[in-house]
């Protein structure tokens, strides 16, 4: 259970930094057509990570601890894989929390 939660960690950091240089994806070419053509790669590469980490998260549920694994999506600002892993889980009740909160917010 602990390495799998370490792995959750370090897979939340790697898609931490790819979503934080999502903006930094082109910046340095002055040629529109290459600065499009790198963001393109770049949010491929983001969606192909982002559903590896789906499908880790998934596959191995059974040796996650689902509160930690929330606190961890939260702790790494990540509110929308936090709600679908509470749905995947069927945890419904942190998912009418979790939405009766955000409609407290506005």
């Amino acid at each position: 259970m602990v390495i799998c939660t370490w792995l959750v960690e370090l897979k939340l950091k790697t898609l931490n930094e790819l979503r934080a240089s999502k903006f930094d994806a082109g910046l340095m070419s002055d040629d529109i057509e290459e600065f499009e053509a790198k963001a393109l790669m770049h949010e491929t590469v983001l969606k192909g990570v982002e559903m590896k980490f789906q499908e880790f998260l998934s596959k191995n549920q059974e040796d996650l601890d689902q509160d930690t694994i929330l606190q961890l999506l939260q702790s790494h600002g990540q509110i929308g894989d936090c709600i679908k892993y509470a749905d995947a889980m069927k945890l419904y009740q942190k998912l009418v929390v979790h939405f009766i909160n955000k409609r407290d917010n506005r």
